[in-house]
């Protein structure tokens, strides 16, 4: 975690996307971001998922502490929203892009 407050200037990120998925007629909201690997370096159980229920996040890590919580909704997209995740990462994040509009990646 330090690693990315020294990054971002934040442990706040954004935007983090969930997949919609219909299920048996049901639709149901899920967290494919964190696998196993990931979860034990977060230390956080990964996400169960039974079907039924949405899986979206790991509210509290082993040891009991708050991990994560979504703080906004930027609601449901038809397809990977390029050009709003970008213009959200640049105004959340200026200190990574710089000045040049040109630059769509950064390594961490």
């Amino acid at each position: 975690m330090e690693r990315l407050v020294e990054k971002f200037g934040t442990n706040e990120l954004t935007p983090h996307g969930m997949v919609d998925l219909l299920l048996n007629d049901k639709w149901l909201k899920v967290s494919p971001a964190f696998n196993e690997s990931l979860c034990a370096m977060c230390n956080v159980e990964p996400l169960d998922f039974d079907g039924e229920n949405d899986s979206m996040f790991q509210e509290f890590n082993n040891e009991g502490m708050e991990f994560m919580e979504y703080l906004e909704d930027y609601g449901y997209f038809e397809d990977v929203p390029i050009d709003f995740m970008e213009t959200n990462a640049r105004a959340h994040y200026p200190h990574i892009f710089g000045e040049d509009k040109n630059i769509k990646e950064f390594k961490l």
